[in-house]
Formats: structure tokens, C-alpha cells, sequence
């Protein structure tokens, strides 16, 4: 590979405890918490606190670390977990305001504040709950932040700073109590330096937001992001959505508003034009749930009915979640990623999204009338785009690696680390060659015949297993 440098991955995959499944880029949440935290964030659909102060015993003990749990799923509530908080004052509680019933507080961040050593911002696709950190493919985007030489709250900040505190003041913004802890939550961010975060947050947040605003969340912010870039043969442009839920979805969102933000670029749409790409739907099928190490049950982690998968929009464009690559074909995957790739290119990859944000409106947002979007869910992913990727700069500890300082100046080039051709990890051209482990073939194959989607509500008879439900 003539003058080509390399690095770590853009994300990561989370260790399964299955001795088969590959550990090639994978960590474990002990892995990622290290010792001597002071103050802890925890935002999540579902907290299993039991399990969490069992992996990371400190948090639980009065006296080490402040912890602030955020959760959008009264499970967190529930009476095992009320009996271990009960004698824990150093244990906060947010449950964030939604003003739709529709909505949820679908995030999952874990931020561990290091005082002088710096901050560890994780955006992750796992539930804090024991299967979903053992069993399933799920992604991780860890990055570490050096303090702030001098300290500002404003002067010199990155939009990924202007942009995460913004997002977490709206998950505190709740009653005065909270917003009095997201306060000091913020203040905490707004210590560290996101100068070279080298990628683009990517926030839902509940409400209707206006013309100003709207470019700031959701899908909007995508298409404002990736209308700054140039992409080579547009034309030939493939994005792929996975996901492990997809809501009521129409063709007017699905091949309109939301793919003219996916095929979105400087050199490709612009507003109120018609996007004629359409995306491409990776989602495992009946066989592969029931072929799974969890069987059946593992169905439950893709909660998608029947009315939502079997629309027309919705299956004539799915294609199959195939990881026999990766050695995860028998993990129900949990993970959601959004790829646009153009196949035979020598650097084929645009760009890669890793978030918690399903395939739905509630999650990305629609236009409304009047210019406004509406969003019903807390969401937050990362875009990695070669133009403005840079290597981690700061590190706390392992797993983390640190760029190169010869890196500036070199072209990023995107690839998976798993790929059935060699053409994509081989170039000629100089540069710095990112790897991210993508569990899934690039490209996917298109649904077959006997190809059918799972749905949690249907009633499956499948030839050497048993039927479904039970």
C-alpha cells in the first residue's frame, strides 16, 4: 500500500461473551470505564441499575463518583432498582420531558468526567441492560478530551461543543431540579477542548423547530452537513439505512424528505430538489432471527410490527443483514447504521453514521408546513466523514489509540474492516486509511423470494425450528 498510513478504528463493536464471535475491534463496558471518575452520566433508554453498579462497582459505593442517570424507560423505577438507590444519595434521576407520547428519550451516552485528565464522551447503541452488552451487535463511538488550556464557555468553542451542550441542557430541561443538575453537567462539557473531535454530532430533539433552528436536529442536520462536502460520482451513490425498529414510514419521507438528506452533498441536491436514489433497508429476516444464538427471543430487541415492515416503500427496498464476515451472523444486531458507498471507487465509502436513531419520523424528523420540523424522540449519533475526520489527539487510557502527528495535511479514506472484495482495503493513492467494523457485506444482497422480514407480532412455521410464537 504505497504511502498509505493506518489507525485504529472510527468506532468500535462490543465484546460478546460467545468465545466463537471475533474480539477483532470489540471492547466491554469494563473496558470502557476506567478507575477515578468524579462525576458520571448516564443517558439511556433502559437502565438496568442492578447490573450497572455490579460491572462498575464504585458508582454504587456513596463517596467515589457523583452519578447522574437519564433514562426514557420507567423500567429504571421498578422495585430492584428503587431498593438499590435507596441508600445512595450520591445517585441522581432525570427522566426527561417529552411533549409527545409518541416520543421517547432514545439515547445512549456515557460520559465520564476525568477532571485534569479529561472527559470521555461514549455514543453507543446498547441499552444499559446485561444482554444488550453480551449478546447482541451493538456499536460504540469512544473519544477522549484534553482540559481546555484556558476556560471559556463560549470564545473558541466547536460546533461539536456548541452542539452537544445544547442537546444536553434540552435532556435536563425538565424542572428546576434538573435543570439545575444539567447546569452543572454543561459547565463540566464546557471545561474540555472538541477541537479535534473530527466528526459531526448528529442530535434529535423533541419539539417543532423552526426555520432557524431546524438545520440544527435530526435530518436536518445531516443534509446541512453533508451539503458542505463534494463526493465523487454522485450518480453512483448507494446509502444504506440499518436498523432494528422502523416506524410507520411513507414513500413521500422515505424516497423523498428522508433520502434527499442522505444523498445530500455539495455537488448533488440541492433544497427542494427531488432526490431520484433510493436507500437501501438492511434488516435481518425470520430465518436469521430464529438461526440466532438467542433463538426466538432475541426477536424482542427488533420490535417491528408487521403493518410497519410489510408497507410496500418498506419491502421492496430490504436487503439482507448478512455478517458472516464479521463472525457475528448468530448475533441479533442491535446496532444502527446509515453507509453511503459508491462500489468499484478506490476510496468507495462517503461517509458512516453510528446512532441510536431507528428508521422512523419520531427519531429524524419531518417538515412541516411553515418550514418547520418536528422530531418526537432524544437521539444522538456521530457522522464520520473523511473530509473532516481526524484521529484521536488525547488519550485517557486504553481503548483508546492516538493519531499520528504527521496525519495533517494526508486524505482519510474509509474502510470496512470486514469486505468481501479486496479492492476495498488496497489503494495506491497516499493517505490515511480509517478502518470501521461494519458487521455486515457491503454491498447487501436484495431480499430473495423466500426472504421474509421478522415482526414481533407475526406467527412464523420454519423448517428445523420450532414455531413461533410458542
Amino acid at each position: 500500500q504505497s504511502g498509505m498510513l493506518s489507525g485504529g478504528p472510527a468506532f468500535h463493536l462490543l465484546r460478546v461473551e460467545d468465545a466463537d464471535v471475533p474480539v477483532d475491534h470489540s471492547v466491554r463496558l469494563s473496558d470502557i470505564v476506567l478507575p477515578g471518575a468524579d462525576l458520571v452520566v448516564v443517558m439511556n433508554y433502559m437502565i438496568d441499575v442492578q447490573w450497572l453498579f455490579q460491572v462498575c462497582p464504585s458508582w454504587g459505593s456513596p463517596g467515589s463518583s457523583k452519578v447522574v442517570l437519564v433514562h426514557g424507560n420507567p423500567t429504571v423505577l421498578d422495585c430492584a432498582n428503587r431498593e438499590v438507590l435507596r441508600d445512595l444519595p450520591h445517585v441522581r434521576q432525570v427522566r426527561p420531558r417529552l411533549p409527545n407520547p409518541v416520543g421517547v428519550h432514545h439515547s445512549k451516552v456515557l460520559l465520564l468526567f476525568y477532571g485534569s485528565r479529561g472527559v470521555r464522551i461514549c455514543i453507543l447503541t446498547a441499552n444499559m441492560i446485561a444482554q444488550d452488552w453480551s449478546r447482541k451487535t451493538q456499536g460504540a463511538f469512544i473519544r477522549d478530551f484534553p482540559r481546555k488550556l484556558e476556560f471559556s464557555t463560549n470564545e473558541g468553542s466547536s460546533e461539536f461543543e456548541q452542539d452537544f451542550v445544547e442537546y444536553v441542557s434540552a435532556v435536563f430541561g425538565t424542572t428546576d431540579r434538573d435543570k439545575e443538575l444539567g447546569l452543572e453537567v454543561t459547565s463540566r462539557i464546557q471545561e474540555y477542548d472538541y477541537q479535534n473531535s473530527g466528526v459531526v454530532l448528529l442530535p434529535s430533539v423533541p419539539g417543532s423547530h423552526s426555520r432557524k433552528d431546524k438545520n440544527r436536529f435530526g435530518h436536518m442536520k445531516l443534509r446541512r452537513a453533508l451539503s458542505r462536502e463534494v463526493f465523487a460520482q454522485p450518480q453512483s451513490a448507494r446509502v444504506i439505512c440499518q436498523f432494528s425498529s422502523i416506524g410507520a414510514v411513507r414513500e413521500y419521507w422515505l424516497g423523498g424528505e428522508f433520502a434527499q438528506s442522505l444523498f445530500q452533498g455539495g455537488n448533488t441536491w440541492n433544497e427542494g430538489a427531488e432526490a431520484v436514489q433510493s436507500p437501501e433497508l438492511v434488516y435481518p429476516t425470520v430465518r436469521q432471527v430464529g438461526e440466532s444464538r438467542e433463538g426466538w427471543e432475541g426477536g424482542n430487541s427488533l420490535p417491528v410490527s408487521s403493518e410497519n415492515i410489510l408497507r410496500r416503500e418498506v419491502r421492496n427496498r430490504l436487503y439482507r443483514y448478512d455478517a458472516d464476515l464479521s463472525g457475528r451472523q448468530a448475533l441479533i444486531p442491535h446496532i444502527k447504521t446509515y453507509v453511503r458507498y459508491c462500489p468499484g471507487r478506490s476510496d468507495p465509502v462517503d461517509w458512516v453514521i453510528l446512532t441510536s436513531a431507528n428508521l422512523s419520523i419520531a427519531a429524524w424528523g419531518r417538515l412541516q408546513s411553515g418550514g418547520l420540523l418536528k422530531i418526537f424522540s432524544f437521539e444522538l449519533g456521530v457522522l464520520i466523514l473523511p473530509g473532516r475526520f481526524l484521529p484521536p489527539q488525547h488519550s485517557i487510557g486504553n481503548p483508546l489509540w492516538v493519531g499520528p502527528p504527521m496525519f495533517q495535511g494526508l486524505k482519510v479514506i474509509l474502510v470496512p474492516y470486514w469486505s468481501n472484495s479486496p479492492d476495498d482495503r488496497e489503494t495506491e493513492a497516499p493517505g490515511y486509511q480509517v478502518t470501521f467494523p461494519l458487521p455486515y457485506a457491503l454491498p447487501p444482497r436484495r431480499y430473495g423470494p423466500e426472504d421474509i422480514p421478522w415482526y414481533i407480532d407475526g406467527e412464523f412455521r420454519v423448517p428445523g425450528l420450532p414455531p413461533y410464537p410458542r
